[in-house]
């Protein structure tokens, strides 16, 4: 029965309008190489930040945990 109730006017106004909304945001962000967007670990959260900072914070990391190599030729040191 609840699938042949009329959704109500003005929550189709609503959707379309947050769907617009949605959709400018999403073609703003594709546009934009400067931005990134990653899911954060273990959550449904997102991190939407600039690309340099991203990359610092990256090569911080990296350089702090020494955990990490950079392949800098395109070839995997694991594949030996």
């Amino acid at each position: 029965e609840l699938y042949l109730k009329p959704i109500p006017r003005k929550l189709t106004i609503r959707a379309k309008r947050e769907y617009k909304i949605v959709r400018s945001i999403q073609q703003f962000l594709h546009c934009r190489t400067d931005i990134v967007i990653r899911r954060t670990d273990k959550s449904k959260v997102f991190y939407i930040g600039k690309a340099i900072d991203f990359e610092r914070k990256a090569e911080e990391y990296m350089l702090k945990t020494e955990a990490y190599q950079e392949i800098t030729n395109g070839r995997s040191p694991l594949s030996d």
